[in-house]
Formats: structure tokens, C-alpha cells, sequence
């Protein structure tokens, strides 16, 4: 495993505020979301590999809903289920 290495960056603090919130809805810090950023931005190999579908990436994780209830009936009924 390579070392990471410390850099600064100088941004504007708008760009930055942006940046941090995006970061936190993906789970990242700054720091993972401007190295994936600079990954693709250079073309480098671990970031071109190709992304889980979206079935793959939501299998299992999606809850159905009762089937009870007489909205569940009309929308049965609707489409055929």
C-alpha cells in the first residue's frame, strides 16, 4: 500500500462549503472526494473501472411494503400484480 502524501489547497471558502457538503452526502471526507475527483480528472486506471449496475448496487437493501391495505389493492389491480 503506497503512503499518502499532505497537500494544501487554496480554494475559494464558497467552493469549499460546497464541496464539504457534497462529501458528506456520499459519505467522504473532502480529502477521498478530491482525490477520486483528481483520479478522474487525470484518467487514472482505479477510477475508470466500470461501476456496479444498479440492480447490484440496491440488491438487498430495498424493503416491499405490506400487501395490505386498499391502496396495495387499487395498485394490484392497476397493474396487475
Amino acid at each position: 500500500m503506497r503512503m499518502k502524501r499532505r497537500i494544501s489547497l487554496t480554494i475559494d471558502p464558497k467552493i469549499a462549503r460546497k464541496g464539504r457538503r457534497v462529501a458528506k452526502c456520499r459519505n467522504l471526507s473532502l480529502s477521498s472526494l478530491v482525490e477520486r475527483l483528481l483520479n478522474e480528472a487525470t484518467g487514472d486506471s482505479q477510477s475508470n473501472r466500470p461501476k456496479a449496475s444498479f440492480t447490484k448496487r440496491w440488491s438487498g437493501k430495498l424493503n416491499t411494503v405490506a400487501k395490505k391495505g386498499i391502496r396495495y389493492r387499487k395498485l394490484a389491480k392497476k397493474y396487475d400484480l
